[in-house]
Order: C-alpha cells, then sequence, then structure tokens
C-alpha cells in the first residue's frame, strides 16, 4: 500500500495488467496449486471456512497468477502494477458487508461468518477494485521520491545513529485493533500462510501474551507505573502489559538513537480499557521517550469523531476505548 501511495504509476500499464491477469486466471484448471495453502492443513481449512466454492476456486487462480508474477521479479511500472493488483485482490476480502468472503465486518477487523453461500462475482469485483485505485492515482498522482522499507522498530539495524530528521507514527497499543485478525483472510491468498502470520502476530508491539524473559530493572517499573493501577487484573493481563512495557522500551530507545539532534517524533496514540481498568498507553510512551533522552515538546488530546473512528462505537467493552486519541510530540536536544 505504501508502495502505490508514493510511487508514480503508469496506468495503462496497471490496467493491461489486471486485464492479463484476469484472462490468464480464467485459462487455469481448478486444482491449480498454491504451495503455501496446499501444503497446510490449516491454512486449507480456513480458506474453506471462509470462503464459498466458486469464489474459493476464482480466488486461488488469481492468486496463482498473482504469485507467478511476484516470483519473476519484476520492476518499475510492472511492479507497480503487481502492487495495484494485490490490492485490489485485497480489497475485493476486506470489506464491511458484502464481499469475496462468506464474513462480514472483515474490515473491522471483526470477522464472523454470515452465510454458507455467495453470489459474488470474483472476476468482476477485481476488475472493479483495480479500476477504483487506479483512479484514485489518476486524481491525485503521486510525486515519488520515496523509498519503503519494512523493518521492526524496535530493532532498526539498517538505520544509522543520528540520520531521521523526523517520526511520524501511530504506533501500535495495548489492546489494540487485531488488524491481521482481519486482513489474514486476504493475505492468505497473497502468499501467506496461517502459521506464518501467526509468528507476526505474536511478536508485534502490543501482542496479547507473557513477555520472553522477566524484567525488574529501575527504568521498567517506572514505566510500568505510568500505565496505570492494574493490580485487580488477572495475571494473564499483567504478563501482557509487561510485554508491552519491554516492547515500548526498546521502540522509544530506538527512536532516540535514530533521530538527528533537533529532531522531532511525533506519536499519535490511544488508550485502553481492559476488563474496565483504565490504562494510560500515552503515560507510557511520554515515560519510555524521556528515559531514552527525549523531550516532551507537547501533549495534544482530542476527541475521536464518531464517523472517522476505524471502528463503530458499541456498548461492550470494545466501545470503551479509543474515544479519544493524544498527539505526543518529542524532541531530541542538540548536543551542546
Amino acid at each position: 500500500m505504501t508502495r502505490t501511495w508514493t510511487s508514480p504509476q503508469a496506468n495503462d500499464v496497471s490496467r493491461a495488467l489486471v486485464t492479463e491477469v484476469i484472462t490468464e486466471a480464467r485459462t487455469l484448471s481448478e486444482d491449480v496449486c498454491l504451495d503455501w495453502i496446499d501444503a497446510d492443513a490449516e491454512t486449507e481449512a480456513f480458506t474453506r471456512f471462509w470462503f464459498a466454492d466458486r469464489q474459493r476456486c476464482h480466488l486461488r487462480k488469481i492468486a496463482a497468477v498473482l504469485h507467478h508474477y511476484r516470483e519473476q521479479r519484476l520492476s518499475g511500472n510492472d511492479a507497480a502494477a503487481l502492487d495495484i493488483a494485490s490490492l485490489a485482490l485485497s480489497r475485493i476480502i476486506v470489506t464491511k458487508d458484502n464481499g469475496a468472503s462468506l464474513a462480514r465486518d472483515v474490515s473491522h477487523s471483526r470477522p464472523h461468518k454470515v452465510s454458507e453461500t455467495s453470489g459474488f462475482d470474483v472476476w468482476r469485483g477485481f476488475e472493479l477494485a483495480a479500476n477504483s485505485i487506479t483512479k484514485k492515482l489518476e486524481a491525485e498522482p503521486p510525486k515519488g521520491g520515496v523509498d519503503v522499507s519494512r523493518g521492526d522498530a524496535r530493532s532498526m539495524a539498517a538505520v544509522g545513529d543520528q540520520t531521521v530528521d523526523a517520526v511520524f507514527t501511530s504506533p501500535p497499543y495495548l489492546n489494540a485493533i487485531d488488524y491481521l485478525r482481519g486482513h489474514r483472510l486476504a493475505l492468505v491468498w497473497l502468499g501467506h500462510s496461517l502459521p506464518e502470520l501467526r509468528g507476526i502476530r505474536s511478536n508485534s508491539i502490543g501482542a496479547e501474551r507473557r513477555p520472553d524473559q522477566s524484567d525488574s530493572a529501575e527504568e521498567f517499573m517506572s514505566i510500568r507505573a505510568a500505565i496505570g493501577t492494574t493490580e485487580q487484573l488477572p495475571s494473564r493481563f499483567s504478563n501482557m502489559i509487561d510485554r508491552y512495557v519491554q516492547d515500548l522500551r526498546r521502540l522509544m530507545a530506538e527512536v532516540a538513537r535514530v533521530l538527528k539532534p533537533g529532531g522531532q517524533a511525533t506519536f499519535v496514540i490511544g488508550n485502553s480499557c481492559l476488563r474496565g481498568v483504565y490504562i494510560d498507553n500515552a503515560g507510557a510512551v511520554m515515560k519510555a521517550g524521556k528515559q531514552s533522552g527525549l523531550l516532551v515538546e507537547s501533549r495534544l488530546e482530542r476527541d475521536l469523531p464518531d464517523a472517522n473512528r476505524y471502528l463503530p462505537l458499541t456498548s461492550d467493552q470494545l466501545g470503551k476505548r479509543m474515544r479519544r486519541e493524544v498527539i505526543l510530540i518529542f524532541h531530541k536536544q542538540h548536543l551542546n
């Protein structure tokens, strides 16, 4: 997605590639092999549960063609067009209502199966989704000049000390939206098995599991205290908080390391509610930032407009989260 919205596109190439993908996919046999699915019983069962036979058959064919193109390591306009085609496939699955799967609320990361049959036209939907993306890019052409890299914010080995002018991010936070829960319905068609996705999910910042090792350092305890009073929570929640605090320490230390003197780091973060207990994620980020040598330049809070929320308001615990967001701006001092 990042590459698509930041790379100049040859829209005629994109449209031609999508047409080519559909044409090639239609010629494939119904038993086309997808190694990452067919070699893993769990992933194969997952696709059978969430997708009806006809839609699953057509998705398999499109996935096979896209995978073949990815193996060719395309470059330039062809690579950009392949990204658009991949996003189009995801777009017809990660939907709120009617899509290629048998679920609703996939885009809200709360997929639940609502039917055993579907009349969704995968071919038509794929083509329309690709055209929609292309039209957006035509209306607002990306300026380019952006290099996109993927890594772990807790260990940015590829980024040198004091080389970054600014950081702007909305970091994962404790008990936040489980994006992979919904997006895995699309990711299994883009070359990823469930065990692979589970590994990513379990090691992400904010993962709901105990830390790999205990930490009783004074800095750790200080951040832990900033997150709020949590003694009344069950032990599994306490362990989850410990892991989050460890992740924050590593994250903020890396941000401080890579920032140039005079650089800024802006964090947009929401607070959480666990079993009715308020979790001050923003307070923990502030404390971890200060420990890493960053100065808090400003802290702003604003209500989240109902119309712009990722998740709708509900009467359950989920609805108690993220009614407000906090914008934290840190500053790295110049060296004397």
